[in-house]
């Protein structure tokens, strides 16, 4: 196959859902849900398969995703690194997601992803999305806030709507994902959708919506992240004490909000503590990943993920 000039892809793609329970460093964080068009892996080939934003080709499967990244959505102290931050990345936290369906049960649609931490033996709750309009339900991802990021950020690609939102992404974790994590960058693109101060060399970092983080908008290199880790340190993140379950099972600290759901999706738990060098640039991610369509990675469908820190290193992504 022919490559193409600019950037490291091909003419064809391989295309899956994608739930990203949480890529983040120490510097900005995101849990992102990517809708796809097809139940399963699908090769695709050319804009109108594998999506184009340049020319408004949206593809097989959401390349944006709808994501609650709380620096960009004007929580600029709540993750960071030192304890003036509302969750400090330097030392280890617990990380709980929660699935919820439109009737309380594992057969109904996913409608809400929520999110909330815990640090020292305190329950922190996702901050609302200050940035947007909403409600106070804009504390977690569902249809109406995403839909409401795409306005304020004046957004043309609209992929995670077109492609059937929370309810498509529902029915893959329904029929079946991968937990998948790892550490990693990317030179090309330099983690810029992440954690920078913007992502484009025109974009205007004071435009709603273009601050993801704080980290410089041409920092991020390859020569960037070897020149860290020496001085640094090798990069390292470490995932523990994954966990599955229904709403309320996987740890026995819960917010004061009272939440009488089950999940839909089959998702694990887990403990995560990050190395000293998972900064700008870099991303410890977890995420799950369509494998096959109409099987289950767990007996019961219903689940809540943890996400916990066992060393007290600086978090980066």
């Amino acid at each position: 196959d022919e490559w193409r000039k600019v950037g490291p892809e091909g003419s064809k793609g391989v295309c899956c859902a994608e739930m990203d329970i949480f890529e983040a460093n120490r510097e900005a964080g995101a849990f992102t849900a990517h809708p796809c068009k097809h139940p399963a892996q699908a090769v695709c080939e050319g804009d109108e398969e594998c999506g184009n934003k340049d020319t408004g080709d949206v593809g097989w499967c959401d390349k944006d995703g709808c994501a609650f990244n709380t620096y960009r959505l004007g929580h600029e102290k709540f993750w960071g690194a030192g304890d003036e931050y509302t969750v400090d990345t330097t030392r280890p936290m617990t990380i709980v997601t929660q699935f919820v369906t439109t009737d309380g049960t594992d057969d109904g649609d996913l409608k809400e992803i929520r999110r909330f931490y815990i640090q020292d033996g305190k329950v922190i709750e996702n901050p609302n999305a200050k940035a947007l309009n909403a409600s106070s339900s804009a504390s977690a991802i569902n249809d109406a806030m995403c839909e409401e990021q795409l306005d304020l950020f004046n957004t043309s690609y609209r992929g995670f709507t077109e492609l059937g939102g929370l309810k498509a992404m529902g029915g893959a974790l329904k029929r079946g994902m991968v937990l998948s994590m790892s550490i990693w960058d990317d030179d090309f693109g330099r983690m810029l959708w992440l954690d920078a101060e913007k992502s484009k060399l025109e974009e205007d970092p004071q435009d709603p919506g273009v601050r993801r983080g704080p980290c410089p908008f041409d920092y991020g290199t390859d020569k960037d992240m070897k020149e860290y880790t020496k001085k640094h340190g090798p990069v390292e993140v470490t995932f523990s004490k994954l966990r599955v379950g229904e709403i309320g099972t996987t740890t026995t600290k819960q917010p004061k909000l009272e939440r009488k759901y089950s999940l839909t999706p089959s998702m694990p738990s887990a403990h995560t503590s990050w190395g000293p060098a998972v900064m700008c640039g870099i991303a410890a991610a977890a995420a799950m990943l369509v494998v096959m369509a109409g099987r289950r990675t767990t007996e019961h469908a219903a689940a809540e993920l943890l996400l916990q820190p066992t060393e007290t290193e600086a978090c980066e992504e």
